[in-house]
C-alpha cells in the first residue's frame, strides 16, 4: 500500500539525498519526480499540477507515533477541508 501511494504521487518529497536515493531504491520513481528539502528549511516544495479530474489526494507515510506529527496532520485537514474537499 505504502509503494502504491508512494508511485501514485505526483511529487516526492525526501528531507536527504540518502532519503532520495533510499526511496527510490525501494519504491521505483523517477528522479525527476522527487525534491529533497532538509529538515529546518522552511520554503515549501514546488507545487505539481493538478490532476486531470481536478481532485488533490494527500498521502502521509510514517509511523503512528505522536513524534511524528500525525496529529497536527489531522489538525490541518479539519482545517482545509470545507474549501477543498
Amino acid at each position: 500500500l505504502e509503494r502504491r501511494a508512494v508511485l501514485r504521487a505526483d511529487l516526492v518529497v525526501a528531507n536527504s539525498d540518502a532519503m532520495n536515493r533510499k526511496g527510490q531504491h525501494y519504491y521505483g520513481y523517477a528522479p525527476d519526480r522527487a525534491v529533497v528539502i532538509p529538515h529546518g528549511i522552511p520554503d515549501r516544495p514546488p507545487v505539481p499540477p493538478p490532476p486531470a479530474d481536478g481532485r488533490l489526494y494527500l498521502a502521509s507515510v510514517g509511523r503512528a507515533e505522536p513524534r511524528k506529527g500525525t496529529d497536527l496532520l489531522l489538525a490541518a485537514l479539519a482545517r482545509v477541508l470545507p474549501e477543498f474537499p
